[in-house]
């Protein structure tokens, strides 16, 4: 038996995509998650996605959290079906 995606999460949840970065920012991690097109290898889950992007700045001893919609990726194509709409950046 395989179980997929679908069946392994309630599309009632929004999906979390996080990219974690030591000393950048994370503006940067969110980009990376759209330029590598993360979203296309979960197209199939059909809710709601979110993408996070979390930082630590070695300096400040800082975390630094952005979070942004992407809705839901079309079925092909890339990046682009996921626009960029902030929810918020905590520090």
């Amino acid at each position: 038996y395989t179980l997929s995606l679908h069946d392994a999460l309630p599309i009632s949840m929004p999906l979390l995509l996080v990219e974690l970065k030591w000393n950048r920012t994370e503006k940067g991690a969110i980009a990376q998650i759209r330029n590598r097109d993360y979203p296309q290898a979960i197209k199939d889950y059909g809710g709601e996605i979110l993408l996070v992007g979390i930082t630590y700045d070695a300096r400040t001893q800082k975390h630094t959290c952005r979070i942004e919609e992407c809705g839901k990726p079309e079925k092909s194509g890339s990046g682009e079906n996921c626009p960029p709409e902030e929810i918020g950046t905590v520090n």
